[in-house]
């Protein structure tokens, strides 16, 4: 049996690198910094050059641009976007390899809220053993009879960060496949905490495609109108571990949820704070300037 996923979710593409033919024009410098710009949400993000495989550009915030001459007269532009900009990628030619079109990577996330308005230890708690659950799940279908054999040859490992605030991190498979899973605790990682002071309990499933499945994906989803939610339908393929029957909002969680709205060190601020009397606890028992030997080292 799978795992199942029937709590509240949202679904998004969180990474795309996708190279296509262009004319020249459009690997101008210009040209390249205005796509990265508006590809960024057009915030005023920093504009850095970027190179890369060949390539020349331009990096701003999330988005990387950059063109290429690949032959006389024949020209590329290459385009990587991160996080909720990814999501709103869209591809000005098309995603069809006829056309030229060299799909790189394409990532699906998952996000699944399994609780509101916890204290921060304990929302960060839940996420742990609803990745702990998850681990079994996975390890349990690969030694089911009736699993098949790609999935008995996959690796499953779990690396726990949560002494330095990060959670854990659960890997399924190798980043040398076309398919390679994380799942992770999205309400440590992202130091989750609202403006009440409260947290969520949060579970982020992601799914890096490359080669034929990324170029699979990269189809359905311009075929489907780039409606990431309809992504869904190809379960099997994204996410063969896991069956997702919960509903979504088909909405954004709320605002204060999306990391790339909030400064990290604000939501590292936020999160420090929401552990106040769990440091005033501490330092009781072992004094101060041992918690801050243990969080600065001891220089």
């Amino acid at each position: 049996m799978r795992f199942a996923i029937v709590d509240q979710w949202e679904v998004s593409v969180d990474y795309v690198s996708v190279s296509y033919p262009v004319n020249q024009i459009a690997t101008t410098l210009g040209a390249m910094t205005r796509r990265a710009k508006a590809l960024n949400g057009d915030v005023a993000d920093k504009i850095d050059p970027v190179r890369f495989a060949g390539y020349s550009g331009v990096r701003i915030g999330s988005a990387r641009v950059l063109g290429k001459q690949v032959d006389k007269g024949v020209f590329r532009r290459y385009e990587i976007v991160s996080g909720r900009n990814a999501d709103n990628w869209r591809s000005p030619v098309g995603m069809s390899t006829t056309f030229g079109v060299s799909v790189n990577r394409i990532d699906v996330a998952l996000t699944v809220v399994l609780h509101y308005g916890l204290p921060f230890e304990t929302a960060s708690l839940r996420a742990e053993q609803y990745i702990e659950s998850v681990k079994r799940s996975v390890l349990q279908y690969i030694d089911s009879a009736t699993s098949p054999t790609w999935a008995k040859r996959t690796i499953v490992r779990m690396i726990s960060s949560i002494r330095n605030g990060n959670g854990s991190t659960l890997y399924i498979g190798s980043r040398q496949s076309g398919r390679f899973w994380r799942v992770y605790n999205k309400t440590a990682e992202g130091a989750l905490v609202g403006q009440d002071g409260s947290s969520p309990a949060v579970v982020r499933f992601e799914v890096e495609l490359k080669d034929e499945w990324a170029v699979r994906i990269a189809q359905v989803w311009e075929d489907t109108g780039y409606n990431t939610y309809d992504l869904l339908r190809y379960s099997e393929d994204l996410f063969p571990w896991f069956t997702v029957e919960g509903g979504p909002g088909r909405k954004r969680l709320p605002s204060w949820m999306a990391e790339d709205q909030i400064p990290w060190f604000e939501r590292r601020l936020r999160w420090l704070e929401s552990m106040r009397k769990s440091f005033r606890e501490l330092e009781e028992i072992v004094g101060r300037e041992e918690i801050i030997k243990r969080m600065f080292g001891s220089e």
